[in-house]
Order: C-alpha cells, then sequence, then structure tokens
C-alpha cells in the first residue's frame, strides 16, 4: 500500500515538475520573442526621435539664412546699413 502510495505521488509530483517547466519554456521562448520586438521598435522610434530633432535643429537656421537672402536681394536691408550708406554719401 504506502508502495503505490510513493508511486502516485511521485508520477503526480513529476507531472506537476514536467509542467511547470515546459510553462517556463513556453513563456521564455514567447517573451523573447516580443522583447526582440520591442527592441527594434524602441530603436526605430529613438532614432526618428534623434533624425526629427536634428532635423528641426538644422531646418530654422536654414528658413532665417533664406529669409535674410531673399531680403538682400530685394534691396531690403536692415536699417543699420541704411545709416552708414547715407553717412558715406
Amino acid at each position: 500500500m504506502k508502495k503505490k502510495l510513493f508511486r502516485t505521488h511521485a508520477f503526480i509530483t513529476g507531472i506537476v515538475l514536467i509542467g511547470f517547466i515546459c510553462i517556463t519554456i513556453i513563456n521564455y521562448c514567447t517573451y523573447s520573442v516580443v522583447i526582440r520586438d520591442d527592441i527594434r521598435n524602441i530603436s526605430r522610434l529613438t532614432s526618428l526621435n534623434i533624425f526629427s530633432s536634428i532635423s528641426n535643429e538644422l531646418t530654422k537656421p536654414i528658413f532665417v539664412s533664406l529669409t535674410m537672402a531673399n531680403d538682400i536681394q530685394l534691396g531690403l536691408r536692415p536699417p543699420g546699413r541704411r545709416v552708414q550708406e547715407q553717412r558715406q554719401k
């Protein structure tokens, strides 16, 4: 009777342990794929954010220089230059 009870307990314990091990392996495989995908998405977002920041920092001076270039071509000069040009004449 004791041997039969011991075998039954050992069998149930073995099934429970095998179940835990299988679930752990399945969770590890699933979450490793999810974590890899998240890392890829985060790196894409980070690179887009860095590109956006650099682009914003560079476009502001470009727009200012284009505006200044257009003003000079149209003959619109800053007021300080007009006064200097009138004094030289």
